[in-house]
Formats: structure tokens, sequence, C-alpha cells
């Protein structure tokens, strides 16, 4: 059911003042602020609920607060987010442009399809980001998902830890509870925290696939080292594996939709 005028007027000041809110503590630079404004609107219009809002705001609440959690640690070894974890408008689309996708298509077709694929979504992003910022603190080394006996540095694409897998876990039953708390599939606590938590934590191990089999990497021609961005030290580096433009972002949307898709599974075989 759409939501009344006067909700959504009320709805667009809330949005607006806590993406300038979150451009003050610096968890969003101008182009993520504005991204996330027109997100979190498409998602409260297109839902016609808060609750579909309430949960989008509790996923980057959650993943604000991590990133930005012993940043100086994470920097000192060389893989905290860039700008402070100031994230622009693709950082915010890769994570949540797929949950306003499945809002508009819940404006246009309705169902519950939609608020499982939603759940899908944004308990992914949960997963993936509290297995990456908190698994960076871990003591262990990390080893590559593709082949466990191999270690990898901190920060690498399709690094995991037993810290990490753990967050994972926690990241999608945080987004699976709070949405069983606001009322999704009208109450079904234990289908609501199974078609987040499933969905997000193989969603998540999915980005860890992607990370390790196609994302794009190159050489650094400066210091040799093997990096996630075409250019390193101001320099355009040599490509080495993976698929030309493939990069973290890309691959942060992908598994997002297939925590989607693996959420929708999930979802219809509960009945």
């Amino acid at each position: 059911m759409p939501l009344p005028l006067s909700d959504i007027l009320v709805g667009f000041v809330l949005i607006s003042i806590l993406s300038y809110l979150a451009f003050k503590l610096k968890a969003l630079n101008r182009s993520g602020t504005f991204a996330s404004a027109v997100i979190g609107v498409i998602i409260l219009v297109g839902s016609g609920s808060w609750s579909w809002l309430i949960i989008i705001i509790i996923f980057f609440a959650a993943a604000s607060f991590f990133t930005h959690f012993k940043y100086t640690f994470k920097r000192s070894i060389g893989a905290a987010e860039a700008r402070r974890g100031a994230r622009s408008w693709v950082n915010v689309a890769s994570n949540g442009g797929a949950a306003a996708l499945f809002a508009a298509a819940e404006y246009v077709f309705g169902g519950d399809i939609f608020a499982a694929a939603f759940l899908g979504v944004v308990a992914t992003a949960a997963s993936d980001t509290l297995a990456t910022e908190v698994g960076l603190l871990s003591r262990m080394k990390p080893r590559l998902i593709i082949s466990l006996r191999r270690q990898v540095e901190p920060g690498t694409s399709g690094g995991v830890t037993p810290l990490g897998t753990s967050m994972a876990v926690v990241g999608a039953l945080i987004i699976g509870l709070a949405a069983a708390a606001l009322g999704f599939f009208d109450g079904a606590v234990f289908k609501v925290v199974a078609v987040a938590a499933v969905g997000g934590v193989l969603g998540s191990i999915g980005d860890s696939l992607l990370g390790a089999l196609l994302q794009e990497r190159y050489r650094c021609v400066v210091c040799g080292k093997v990096v996630e961005h075409p250019t390193h030290h101001g320099s355009k580096g040599l490509f080495v594996s993976g698929i030309r433009g493939l990069d973290n972002n890309l691959v942060n949307l992908t598994s997002t939709l297939i925590g989607a898709v693996i959420s929708i599974t999930v979802f219809t075989l509960m009945g």
C-alpha cells in the first residue's frame, strides 16, 4: 500500500538529515550523500513501508561503525578503506543499488518475494562488510577461499579468516533479527531470519569467490605489488588476472544479487 504524502515528506526530511549527518561524520563524501538520499527515498516510496527504510539505516549504521573501528590499525597494515571510509556514490550504489531496485519492483508488482530479495541484498552487504572490517583485525593471517592452504595479505579479495567468517554470520543475523522485529512476512520470525541469514552468508561467500577468481588485478610498475586498482603510485599497472573492469564495487553489486536470488529461493522453499 502506498504511503500517504505526509509520510513521504517526513521520510524525505528524515533521510536528508541522516545523509547530511553521515556526511558530517565523514561516513559519506558529497556524491555518496546524494546517492544515499536517493536510494533511501526509493526504498521508502517503493516499499510503502518504514520497515524497509529502517533496515537499510541499520545496515548503514553498522557498516559505518565497523569501517571506522580501529581504522588506524587497518591503515597501518595497508588494508583500510580509502578517504577514512567516506563512501562515494559508487560504493553506496554497489551495496544499496539492488535494494532500491527491489523496492521499486515492490511498488510495481507487490508481493513478499521482493521483500525476500531486499533482505538478501542488505544481509549480503552487511555480512560482507562485517566479515571484511572485523576480519582485518584477526591475529591469524587470511587464507585464500579457493585454496585454503595459501596465505594472503590482509585485505586481499578472497581472503578469509575464522573471525571474519564468524562476523559474516553476525552481519546477516543482525539484518534478519531486525527484519523479524519489524514484522517482515507477517511476523514469521524463523522464516525471516532464515531468508536473511542464508542469503546473506552465502552471498558473502559468493563475494569472496568472485574476488578470488574474477576480480581484476594489476602489478604496480613502481613497487611490483599486485593490487586491485589499475593505477598505483600514480602509474598505470600491468594487467595480471581476472576480468578487466570487474572491480570491487562490481563484485559487491554482483554478490548482493546472488544473495537476493538465494533469499528468494529460501523464501519459496519455506512456503
